[in-house]
């Protein structure tokens, strides 16, 4: 065990992924030049840490989430801020590090987390679709505009406050806690 990297108590730290060379791509929930988050990239040859994206509410929203690796670039979302307000999925692709927003989240609002689907689908859970404060289950297609929302839970009959990552299993079925 070692510490190859200290963040500063504000940055809170989140999640990994690893690129196709070994290094390391995260995500820190605060941190960043507006205090609302940062992607970055941790080289584990050299041992630098590079800022990649600093997010900025309005546009590309705030406090990012996890990551995942498809197609050649990292996804991940934001759970809240972007122009409507609801969060945002983003792509940063790979080598080149260019961040773009793919989409803005509307009723499958404040996700918390994005798995992708064999089916070439992401899936997550979301704090409050359609403004429902049980939380739910969207869906997304790089080829729609707007994620879907698939399932809302009903409190205490199927779910609530959904957290966490959803994992496919062998049988093809998506699985997640709430």
């Amino acid at each position: 065990f070692a510490v190859v990297h200290q963040f500063s108590s504000s940055e809170y730290p989140g999640y990994l992924a690893v690129a196709p060379d070994g290094n390391l791509y995260g995500s820190n929930f605060n941190g960043g030049s507006e205090n609302v988050g940062a992607l970055f990239k941790f080289d584990i040859a050299t041992l630098q840490y590079t800022v990649l994206q600093n997010f900025s509410s309005l546009s590309d929203g705030s406090y990012p989430q996890n990551i995942v690796w498809f197609d050649g670039a990292f996804y991940g979302t934001t759970s809240y801020n972007g122009p409507f307000d609801g969060g945002t999925l983003f792509k940063l692709e790979y080598p080149s590090d260019v961040f773009s927003v793919v989409a803005n989240f509307m009723e499958a609002n404040q996700p918390r987390s994005l798995s992708l689907h064999s089916n070439g689908n992401f899936y997550g859970m979301c704090a409050r679709p359609n403004g429902d404060p049980a939380g739910g289950i969207f869906e997304f297609a790089l080829d729609e505009e707007e994620p879907t929302v698939i399932h809302t839970f009903q409190n205490k009959n199927n779910g609530f406050n959904p957290f966490g990552s959803m994992l496919q299993s062998t049988d093809g079925s998506i699985y997640g806690l709430s």
